[in-house]
């Protein structure tokens, strides 16, 4: 291109940032990014960074991971879920938990992911540390759908309507706000509830003894608390969605089983060779 005096724009910058990242090239990706774009007087977006940070993260060069999610918020970019997701993961790894903190409070910000879902507040709340459930902000009234609308508003019901430290009431307050609240509308919960959940449970029952219980797909908690309910076992929870996951941690923690179920943020192809070095390799799925 510069041969040819061609100047490249986002969209092909970005492609190249991609193709380094699967070619397993950090360096030259963050290259891209922070000195040959600007160069170029280009700005990178979202879809520009997403492949870098994946990049150094999959060259456990997590250092320079932070360093350009750091870059990219200072620019007023707002990281998209996978880069979010990707964060979390390593994050949750490596111990780094002031940094968990700060990407909570980002994810809840007004202009993160969740900043124009109705009752963002509730969301807010439970990434702060040290309030107290009772005083949960009440729940939004509305039928609009936007991202994580539904997510959001089913932990508003939980928080008032269920009762704490009991994940029976738990669960059913997260199948009552399926039928009741969402009743026929277009959107339904992707919960096990009714025989779904007799099912989930007479498998759990039949489980070999000993060892962890690994859920693939988390979703807001409901049938990882239904796992901790017949079985007197660890529960490890996978979750791709930074958001989800903190719901369901949120739920699991009101149901007072937080010290029995384990929900991890990110994909299992990252998560489940390092849970054997946690649980043990006798880990029932």
């Amino acid at each position: 291109l510069h041969v040819r005096r061609l100047r490249p724009d986002v969209r092909l910058c970005s492609a190249v940032v991609a193709a380094c990242a699967s070619g397993t090239q950090w360096q030259a990706s963050l290259s891209l990014l922070l000195c040959d774009m600007p160069a170029s007087r280009l700005a990178p977006n979202a879809i520009s960074y997403a492949p870098g940070l994946a990049a150094c993260l999959n060259a456990d060069h997590w250092e320079h991971a932070l360093l350009l999610f750091t870059h990219m918020c200072s620019t007023s970019i707002e990281p998209d879920i996978s880069s979010y997701s990707r964060m979390f993961t390593e994050c949750e790894q490596q111990g780094l938990q002031m940094w968990q903190q700060r990407l909570l409070e980002r994810l809840a910000a007004r202009a993160g992911p969740v900043g124009c879902t109705p009752g963002w507040e509730s969301f807010a709340f439970v990434v702060s540390p040290g309030d107290s459930v009772s005083e949960a902000p009440p729940p939004a009234r509305t039928t609009r759908w936007v991202p994580y609308s539904k997510e959001v508003r089913l932990l508003q019901h939980v928080l008032h309507t269920a009762q704490r430290g009991m994940p029976g009431s738990v669960c059913t307050a997260v199948e009552d706000f399926g039928i009741n609240v969402l009743g026929k509308s277009k959107t339904w919960l992707k919960v096990a509830a009714g025989m779904k959940g007799n099912v989930l449970a007479a498998a759990a029952r039949s489980a070999p003894p000993g060892g962890a219980m690994l859920e693939i797909g988390t979703y807001c908690g409901q049938s990882a608390l239904r796992l901790a309910a017949v079985q007197d076992r660890r529960i490890a929870s996978l979750e791709m969605d930074p958001v989800h996951a903190v719901i369901a941690r949120a739920l699991v923690d009101f149901a007072g089983l937080s010290d029995r179920v384990d929900v991890w943020t990110g994909h299992s192809r990252d998560l489940i060779a390092r849970l054997a070095a946690k649980y043990g390799r006798a880990t029932s799925g």
